[in-house]
Order: C-alpha cells, then sequence, then structure tokens
C-alpha cells in the first residue's frame, strides 16, 4: 500500500501484478523486495491462476493476466511442460517503454512479440471456457541465447507498419493452411488499444486483429484500420514480401485518395491524415492479393475471379488480339 514503507502482500505464483511506481515522490531509488522459495521441480507444476466469465461478448471474456513464475525465461511454444485448456494461442506483453503490446501468436510477432517470456514478466492470455493453465520445467530455457534452434522460414507473411516519427505500430496478415476465414483463438490475435495511434486488420465479422491469419483464397481484400491518430504525415511500410511467391500482385488501395499502390515494387506509402472522418478509421486502406500469372499475356473481364464463376479471357499476341 502507497505510501506505506511496508507490504505485506503475499504474491501468488503464476500470476500477473501491474506495479504503479509514484516515481516522483521517491527521495531514494525504489528497491522492490520479493521474498520467497524458487519455483522449482516437476513433481509439483506451477497453475497460472486464470479464471473464464461469459459477459456474451466473447472480444470482452475470458482476459487473464498471468506470469512467469520461473527463475529463467520460459517458451510459449514449448514442446512440452504447459497444459493449456481452453485458452488462445496468443500472448501480449505490455511494453511500458513504448506503451504498446507486444503480441506473439505461437507463429509470429508484432512489436517486438517472441516466444519467449522473461522471468517474473507478466503478460495476457484470452480463455476461451473454463481455462486451465499449468506449466512445469520443461518450459524453460537459457535466457541468455539468441537462436535455440532451427525452423522452417514463414511463408505467406505481410507486416505492416505504421509510422509518425519515432512512433510506430504493428499488424501481420498471414496466409496459412490451418487458419479459418472467421476469428479462431488459435491463429489469430485480437488488438490491444495503445495510448498513441493503433493499426489492425478487420475481418468482415468487425473483429481487429493485431495478427490476421487466414488460407489463401479468393475474398474480399484485406482492410486495415487506423484509430487514434492525431491530424498530420504518416507513412506505412510494407516488408517481408520475399515471403510470397513471385506470381503475386498486393496492391493497396487508398479509397480516400482514389488510388492504387503495388506494395512489392513500392513498400512505403506516405499519407495525411486530416480533420476529415474518412482519412483515417476501417475503409480509407485495403490490401488485395492475386496472381499475376500470365499477367503480361492476358486480359480477364474481371480483375478477381472465384471458382465457379464465369470469366472473359483475352489473349494478346503481337498481331491482333483474339478472345
Amino acid at each position: 500500500d502507497f505510501p506505506s514503507s511496508a507490504n505485506t502482500e503475499t504474491f501468488v505464483a503464476g500470476l500477473g501484478y501491474a506495479l504503479f511506481v509514484r516515481g516522483n515522490l521517491l527521495t531514494t531509488s525504489a528497491l522492490w523486495n520479493l521474498r520467497g522459495p524458487i519455483n522449482q521441480g516437476n513433481v509439483t507444476p506451477v497453475t497460472l491462476p486464470s479464471t473464464f466469465t461469459s459477459s456474451g461478448n466473447a472480444a470482452n471474456d475470458g482476459w487473464n493476466l498471468v506470469g512467469n513464475p520461473y527463475p529463467s525465461t520460459i517458451d510459449w511454444n514449448a514442446a512440452a511442460g504447459w497444459t493449456k485448456t481452453n485458452v488462445g494461442g496468443t500472448i501480449y506483453v505490455r511494453d511500458n517503454g513504448t506503451d504498446q503490446f507486444a503480441t506473439w501468436n505461437g507463429a509470429v510477432g508484432v512489436n517486438g512479440g517472441t516466444r519467449y517470456i522473461p522471468t517474473g514478466q507478466a503478460f495476457w492470455i484470452q480463455a476461451t471456457n473454463t481455462p486451465t493453465l499449468i506449466a512445469n520445467e520443461n518450459v524453460k530455457v537459457p535466457g541468455q541465447q539468441t537462436t535455440f534452434f532451427r525452423e522452417l522460414a514463414l511463408t505467406d507473411l505481410l507486416r505492416v507498419t505504421l509510422r509518425r516519427g519515432d512512433l510506430r505500430d504493428e499488424t501481420v496478415i498471414h496466409f496459412r493452411d490451418d487458419a479459418k476465414t472467421d476469428y479462431d483463438a488459435e491463429t489469430d490475435s485480437r488488438k490491444f488499444n495503445n495510448s498513441t495511434f493503433n493499426l489492425s486488420s478487420i475481418l468482415t465479422s468487425g473483429e481487429s486483429l493485431a495478427i490476421n491469419s487466414s488460407p489463401f483464397a479468393c475474398s474480399e481484400p484485406v482492410r486495415l484500420n487506423i484509430t487514434n491518430a492525431a491530424a498530420g504525415t504518416y507513412q506505412l511500410d510494407f516488408s517481408e514480401v520475399e515471403t510470397f511467391d513471385g506470381d503475386l500482385d498486393i496492391i493497396l488501395t487508398d479509397n480516400f485518395l482514389n488510388k492504387t499502390v503495388d506494395i512489392i515494387s513500392t513498400p512505403q506509402y506516405e499519407f495525411a491524415i486530416t480533420s476529415n472522418p474518412s482519412s483515417l478509421g476501417a475503409n480509407r486502406f485495403s490490401i488485395s492479393f492475386s496472381d499475376k500469372a500470365f499477367a503480361d499475356v492476358l486480359q480477364f473481364s474481371s480483375p478477381q475471379i472465384c471458382e465457379g464463376e464465369n470469366a472473359s479471357i483475352t489473349i494478346l499476341n503481337s498481331r491482333e488480339d483474339q478472345s
């Protein structure tokens, strides 16, 4: 209890805590002592306390702040050691330096999110029903190593970064065969809003995602959502396009200015947010992905043709057009 010099609070192993420090009232450097036995051994695994209460709004339900109970880094993707029941695949860690959330969905991260959770670090998880989250020492990893083992590089992933000066926010669009078109707690990551501007993608159901995983299919373009952004000049950066097959067009559409940009050849796009509400939000920007095979010799009646639809195709040659 602040400003008492003594606090007898007993911390619960595996429970996450947020600590508020009134640094401007301290005459000396802050020192916090936590005393007790170190959690170790597989005989008694640590249960990370978590609950679920339904409010009828799935996006708001099941959020739990838990913590790494071990004196070492732990691996959210560890092959053994975890018991996860009715727990989504994403972890969220607040970065107090940038006031953002580092997010990891089990395959890819945004804003610096990774599978590795430092000792003493609290992180958010979302339960989808009455949860069980238990860890034993098999989840521990050496904390000083930067490379642990070889992994296959991810494919079909686009990272989008919104920048203004030194401030930034990221979102990821990832096509994977095990994902679903609708929201899936195992592969998608909901957007945790920052105190500064926010960038996310929007599902047709209205879900705002930090990491949007879906199967690659003939579908509507992916809409981007920019919120809490003051008027000014911003920049969208597009990276990791090399993870896609070369025969693919990735096009950014700016509905506010009625223009399109080839992301592969132009990986940066500068734009302005004004007092006009249409200059931000979920309806200004969208990204489309389409196969450009034969684009130089074929012309289609529609820019996107889905399975079961009819198409008119024009074959071009040096003598004349043939339909």
